[in-house]
C-alpha cells in the first residue's frame, strides 16, 4: 500500500515496531531506490510495562493466552506514541489495521480522516458474514458436526 501511495507522489510514512522494520524496509527498498518518498518510523512496544520480556516482539511469539492478552495491551498502549507522531508529522490521513481501533480516537482528536483496512481475505470475510446472517451452525448437534455455510 505504501508503494502505491508513494508512486502517486504522496509522501508515505508507515509506522511499525523495530522488530518489523527490517521486513518493511525490504518490501519498499526498490520503491525508495526509484526515488519515491517513503520513510519508516518506529514505535516501541511497551513490553516491560505489561510484564512481557523484550524478545516478545510479535503476536506469533506468544506462547500462552496470558502472554497474548499482555501483548494486545502493549499494542493498545501505543496510542500516546502515535499521538506524538501525529503532532510531529501532521499527516493528511491515517490508514490503520482494523485491529488498531484506538487509531480512530487519535485521528478524531486531531481532525484527520482515518481509513481502515482488514487483511483477512474476501472469501473468509464473506464466510463470516454468511454465518452471521444465516446462522447455519445453530442446528448442529456438536462442535464436530459439519455444516454448509
Amino acid at each position: 500500500m505504501a508503494k502505491l501511495f508513494a508512486m502517486r507522489v504522496v509522501k508515505w510514512t508507515p509506522l511499525t515496531t523495530p522488530y518489523n522494520k527490517p521486513l518493511l524496509l525490504r518490501s519498499i527498498e526498490r520503491t525508495q531506490k526509484l526515488g519515491f518518498d517513503i520513510s519508516v518510523v518506529t514505535m516501541e512496544l511497551p513490553l516491560k510495562e505489561v510484564g512481557l520480556p523484550e524478545h516478545c516482539q510479535s503476536f506469533q511469539s506468544m506462547t500462552s493466552l496470558d502472554m497474548m492478552q499482555k501483548y494486545l495491551m502493549a499494542v493498545r498502549m501505543l496510542d500516546k506514541q502515535f499521538e506524538k507522531l501525529i503532532k510531529e508529522f501532521c499527516p493528511n490521513c491515517v490508514i490503520s489495521d482494523v485491529f488498531l481501533p484506538w487509531t480512530n480516537d487519535v485521528a478524531v482528536k486531531f481532525g484527520i480522516p482515518r481509513l481502515v483496512f482488514h487483511v483477512t481475505s474476501h472469501f473468509s470475510m464473506g464466510a463470516l458474514e454468511c454465518t452471521r446472517l444465516y446462522k447455519p451452525h445453530v442446528n448442529v448437534s456438536s462442535d464436530s458436526e459439519p455444516f454448509v455455510n
